[in-house]
């Protein structure tokens, strides 16, 4: 008797395997129907079912099931549907007969506003080729993007990291990667992988300032209200406790050889900042910034930018009410924005090398379109089934 019961716990621990591996590959087989039909109903027509057809090939793995079949048609009206089979060989369960089981998923696409779009336009970009987790997102932090895409050209391994209790809302997030990983059932929708990232499109061409001389060193201010220049900061230059208020003239503001520590509430106009090495800002926390590029100029929407050509550092980012309007070009930073930061109805593209967002609130569009065609096409994608 007690041997009976073994077997049949032995049976039932198969079977529950056998069932785990079968859920296992329709999810997979479901996410990379999905970013097939995200892909087909971008594409040209004439060429959908064959460009759904590599994007399934490229995300599915193939060991997840066998006998993998697919079936892809335009319906019309903007919407690209497919199907995917296959089977699951199974182990224990096979001694009750049963050898395999099925699996089977469908998914639609619906692209939305015809006509002339900012195709490809995009408010983040990470930049490094190689990266595990290029983008990740901790547990907390949204991002809506309504207009705007999310690009990361790693094709590293989870290049982009989406845990349980995150939001991202963008009509297309495209991973160069084929590998991310998505904890809790969250996967963004649009999302795309195996999808090509154009490379920066602004190494080289942001003229750089003059930097042979230091117009303020090591400065320490005390006061309630301070007001700042234009001009070279070279040192560390330090806002300490009492500083409630600092305004900003419009210009550039060069940080050398040190960084800012900064309190209170920042605000400024046709303000830029750059980095002529791997100095920085440091907004600590309750920090409130408010600050606004130029709308004309050399350095038109471009609020910080940074020396080309450096290597990687880590900038981190604290304060909880911030309002940066323009660009934000550090291609060689690892930035970090923590708890509490927040961005509402903000225009601002960010170009990093590696971003983390830790319980941070965005709402963005884009600071600039530079580099981007505008074309007929279908301004955003949606899952419909």
């Amino acid at each position: 008797m007690i041997a009976f019961l073994f077997v049949l716990i032995a049976m039932g621990a198969g079977i529950a395997i056998d069932y785990g591996r079968t859920v296992h590959a329709q999810t997979k087989m479901q996410a990379a129907l999905d970013s097939a039909v995200l892909a087909g109903a971008r594409a040209a027509e004439g060429e959908q079912i064959s460009v759904a057809e590599k994007m399934f090939t490229t995300n599915f793995d193939q060991n997840a099931a066998s006998g993998v079949s697919t079936a892809f048609k335009s319906y019309g009206d903007g919407v690209f549907g497919g199907t995917a089979t296959g089977v699951v060989k199974t182990t224990l369960a096979g001694i009750l007969g049963v050898k395999q089981l099925d699996v089977g998923v469908a998914s639609k696409a619906k692209g939305v506003g015809m006509g002339q779009t900012d195709e490809g336009v995009f408010c983040i970009l990470a930049l490094d080729k190689t990266a595990s987790q290029a983008l990740l997102l901790n547990s907390g932090a949204e991002i809506k993007a309504p207009d705007c895409e999310i690009h990361v050209e790693s094709r590293g391994n989870n290049a982009a990291v989406f845990n349980a209790g995150t939001v991202v809302t963008s009509p297309r997030i495209c991973i160069e990667s084929t590998s991310v990983l998505i904890n809790g059932n969250n996967r963004p929708k649009n999302l795309e992988l195996g999808c090509t990232v154009d490379d920066d499109p602004y190494k080289g061409k942001l003229e750089e300032p003059s930097t042979s001389k230091c117009d303020f060193s090591n400065m320490n201010y005390n006061d309630a209200n301070v007001t700042l220049s234009p001009g070279v900061y070279c040192g560390w230059i330090n806002f300490n406790g009492g500083v409630k208020n600092v305004t900003l003239k419009p210009g550039v503001y060069i940080i050398k050889n040190g960084g800012w520590n900064a309190l209170g509430s920042w605000k400024g106009e046709g303000v830029t900042f750059y980095f002529a090495d791997q100095s920085k800002i440091q907004f600590n926390g309750g920090a409130k910034v408010d600050v606004t590029a130029p709308t004309s100029g050399k350095y038109k929407d471009i609020v910080i930018f940074e020396k080309s050509g450096m290597q990687r550092s880590q900038l981190v980012f604290n304060d909880n009410d911030m309002n940066f309007r323009g660009m934000m070009y550090l291609p060689s930073r690892d930035v970090t924005f923590n708890g509490g930061s927040k961005l509402n109805n903000r225009t601002m593209t960010l170009i990093v090398n590696t971003l983390i967002l830790n319980q941070t609130k965005w709402d963005l569009t884009a600071a600039v379109k530079d580099g981007k065609s505008v074309s007929a096409g279908i301004k955003s994608l949606h899952l419909i089934e």
